[in-house]
């Protein structure tokens, strides 16, 4: 049984620009990967605290449930800034 990265050298031909610069991504992108990322990221943290009863005036105030959430949605901000920044190639 061929593994999935075999299978796709098998089929490539060596030298192919198209492919190469599929695996480049376009800086943009990469900005814009990284902004979501961090609202995301700054969104989790706002519950968090709401949560704990740092930050009042909401109905998640003092509320441990929005802590749980906030960690989640926190931890789940950090995966896509570690995804939208890992190396490529």
């Amino acid at each position: 049984m061929l593994l999935p990265n075999r299978f796709l050298c098998f089929f490539h031909r060596g030298g192919d620009d198209a492919t190469d610069q599929l695996r480049k991504e376009n800086p943009a992108m990469r900005l814009i990967k990284n902004l979501l990322a961090l609202i995301v990221l700054a969104v989790g943290a706002l519950w968090s605290l709401q949560g704990i009863g740092a930050i009042g005036g909401s109905f998640m105030t003092g509320q441990s449930q929005w802590l749980t959430i906030g960690i989640i949605v926190m931890l789940v901000g950090l995966a896509e800034l570690v995804w939208a920044n890992r190396s490529r190639g």
